[in-house]
């Protein structure tokens, strides 16, 4: 770890984005396109004169979750690419969070949940 520099990886955002959930989920494959060293996403591979078929795999795969700001999206491995706003979507938050409501019982008066509460 001697090579380790925390001002360039605060800089780049990854201490903070450790402990967050992705926010946002790509709607597009995106490709690596070795002469210039761009991702590029799909529906631009024909302005580089490219076609799907013209590679092996994807750099980033459709559906593959991250974060995206300022039309940039960056995968949890730190791969990013360009992206236009509609080919992105935010990630809702997930349903099955519950509260003391979901797992109430009708039956079982007010002290018992105070009791409960109480213990932890």
């Amino acid at each position: 770890m001697d090579n380790f520099d925390l001002r360039k990886y605060l800089a780049e955002g990854k201490l903070l984005k450790e402990d967050k959930q992705p926010t946002h989920r790509i709607k597009t494959d995106v490709y690596y396109i070795e002469d210039t060293g761009e991702a590029v996403p799909e529906y631009e591979l024909g302005d580089y004169g490219y076609d799907v078929d013209d590679f092996e795999s994807t750099y980033i795969d459709d559906g593959m979750e991250g974060w995206y700001e300022d039309g940039e999206f960056e995968t949890e491995a730190g791969s990013n690419t360009r992206l236009e706003p509609e080919y992105v979507e935010e990630i809702e938050e997930p349903d099955n969070i519950s509260t003391q409501e979901d797992w109430e019982d009708p039956e079982m008066d007010d002290d018992y949940y105070d009791m409960v509460s109480d213990v932890g």
